[in-house]
């Protein structure tokens, strides 16, 4: 339950940094666990930020990742065709698999380094090469600005890719990133099923 604060109670919750403040609300305690230091992030050395060389192996790998960013990353990131092509490249018989069966068995393989876990890590860090040099390095602020005009136009898979790769985002803000691509797939399934009754009666 979010709680509404008196003028007291605002002075006591701003002096205590461990606390959450949105527009005067307190946040609950994030029980999706968002805490930065789950993501395992290696520490991008200062003198590493502009070389190319290393830029790569400052990030961690897809299976280090929040375990709650694991299934929006693969569903948003990868399209249907691409799920199979993951497969396929790995050894697995993919053809005749429906695409639900296909994110499943990426999802039972996507919690350790194995080898579809490596081939989607470097298909989507190559595929996102240029978003991540991009936005990786901005500032929390002006990053989450770049998400918000995302969010508008719709291209935002890229965006949700470099906020699973940055080391230095907000537990509130990972919160807000999560909320919305989880609500965004409700909205879709909505519409989807609108639709469809539609064009049915």
């Amino acid at each position: 339950m979010l709680m509404k604060l008196d003028e007291k109670q605002k002075e006591y919750y701003k002096s205590n940094p461990s606390i959450e403040l949105e527009n005067d609300i307190v946040l609950p305690k994030n029980p999706l666990s968002f805490n930065n230091n789950s993501f395992q992030h290696r520490k991008i050395l200062e003198s590493e930020k502009n070389t190319k060389d290393n830029f790569f192996d400052s990030l961690i790998c897809i299976w280090d990742i929040n375990r709650n960013f694991k299934c929006p990353i693969i569903g948003t990131c990868l399209d249907t065709l691409e799920h199979e092509k993951m497969l396929k490249g790995t050894g697995f018989k993919a053809k005749k698999l429906r695409p639900y069966q296909h994110h499943r068995i990426i999802m039972e393989h996507i919690s350790d380094g194995n080898k579809l876990s490596r081939k989607i890590d470097q298909y989507l860090k190559n595929k996102y090469s240029y978003s991540m040099e991009k936005y990786i390095h901005l500032s929390e602020k002006k990053f989450m600005e770049i998400w918000q005009e995302g969010l508008k136009s719709g291209h935002i898979d890229d965006l949700l890719f470099v906020a699973v790769m940055r080391n230095n985002l907000s537990d509130l803000n990972l919160m807000k990133i999560f909320g919305e691509i989880h609500m965004m797939g409700h909205s879709f399934v909505r519409e989807n099923i609108l639709f469809k009754k539609e064009i049915t009666w």
